[in-house]
């Protein structure tokens, strides 16, 4: 096992009205690894404005894992997020899938 660093920038995008009122529509997100939860974050989103998340974690080679991000959005069409730019610093690596909020990876 070994301690990897690993970066992925989350985005998210909101509607107009949702700007004008940030102290009560605050979008919200937690971020897990694999099943365990690595932060939760709530965040004044600026228009393109990316969040550059660092994890550094214990991390068997030659494993899949997977980097989910969960919207925390209490009121329907606040937010929408999306992750990308995933990179893993001390090990290769392959991205097995992605979608908007999800990175599945092997390290090599």
């Amino acid at each position: 096992m070994s301690t990897i660093r690993l970066s992925i920038e989350i985005h998210c995008s909101q509607p107009n009205w949702a700007k004008l009122q940030p102290e009560t529509v605050c979008p919200c997100y937690r971020l897990y690894l694999n099943n365990e939860l690595i932060t939760e974050r709530s965040w004044q989103f600026g228009d393109n404005y990316f969040i550059n998340e660092e994890i550094y974690a214990n991390l068997e080679i030659d494993n899949t894992y997977k980097l989910t991000l969960e919207p925390l959005i209490k009121i329907p069409g606040l937010a929408k997020f999306h992750v990308s730019n995933f990179n893993c610093f001390e090990r290769e690596h392959v991205i097995l899938t992605s979608d908007d909020l999800s990175i599945t990876f092997k390290l090599r």
